[in-house]
């Protein structure tokens, strides 16, 4: 699965939040979402292979997530 994928199936999936941020997390894809900014755990994970998304917090490897650098999202990738 390719990155803009990811977030395509993301969308269709949670169209009401706003994706903040996405990385290349292993055989995943780490997408950053809220509807306000205050929420706690925003994070999503989309299996690589076969899409799934799972919710996900940061506090089980917080150096593997701030050690893995963002992937640009295109603005045509969110419509």
């Amino acid at each position: 699965m390719t990155p803009k994928k990811a977030v395509q199936t993301f969308i269709k999936e949670y169209p009401s939040l706003k994706i903040v941020s996405l990385k290349d997390y292993y055989n995943a894809y780490l997408i950053t979402a809220y509807k306000t900014p205050d929420e706690m755990d925003p994070f999503y994970l989309v299996d690589k292979t076969d899409g799934f998304i799972r919710r996900y917090t940061i506090a089980e490897n917080p150096s593997k997530y701030y050690d893995t650098k963002d992937i640009d999202i295109k603005d045509s990738w969110l419509r």
